[in-house]
């Protein structure tokens, strides 16, 4: 029976606490917050806790955190956007996504976030001025593709011609 603890001496500074990497998932998250990230979060806080409450609880710590950075304080209120979304709050997703655009309005993941929430949500014209907002300076030609299709599908529910809003850089 020395195998077993062996094999549990080996393997145990590998493995993290749940507590830990919940925390390493959290900083990995914020530095690059998405969907994605967000969507990571939410199914180990469910699964961990049965619900969303201690990951919100967390991200709005840090979002009203006025000693951490605007980026870093915007990165959870996006977090948190992704989060309220994935719930189907719409509506406290769309006002934690506006609150890191104010916070950071250079952080790209806030306005791409709002954008896509507003044209999911059907809100066709402040969806245009968002993806409009989110495509300024932007440098990833892949997600700047991207916004452009989503722009051009807007204009098109709207009946508008499409190559001088969306596709011009394009063509």
């Amino acid at each position: 029976m020395i195998l077993p603890a062996l094999l549990l001496a080996v393997v145990a500074p590998w493995t993290a606490s749940p507590a830990a990497q919940a925390s390493e998932d959290l900083e990995a998250a914020l530095l690059a917050p998405s969907s994605e990230a967000a969507a990571e979060l939410y199914r180990a806080c469910v699964a961990e806790h049965g619900g969303l409450a201690p990951l919100e609880e967390r991200l709005l710590g840090l979002a009203d955190d006025v000693s951490l950075t605007a980026t870093r304080r915007a990165a959870a209120w996006t977090l948190l956007g992704h989060a309220r979304w994935r719930l189907g709050v719409l509506g406290r997703a769309r006002e934690a996504f506006e609150r890191a655009v104010v916070v950071d309005p250079d952080l790209r993941a806030g306005r791409v976030g709002l954008a896509r929430l507003l044209d999911a949500a059907g809100d066709l014209e402040p969806a245009r001025g968002a993806y409009a907002l989110a495509l300024e300076g932007l440098e990833d030609p892949a997600l700047e593709l991207e916004l452009r299709i989503a722009q051009a599908l807007l204009a098109m529910d709207a009946g508008e011609e499409t190559s001088a809003c969306c596709a011009g850089a394009y063509v």
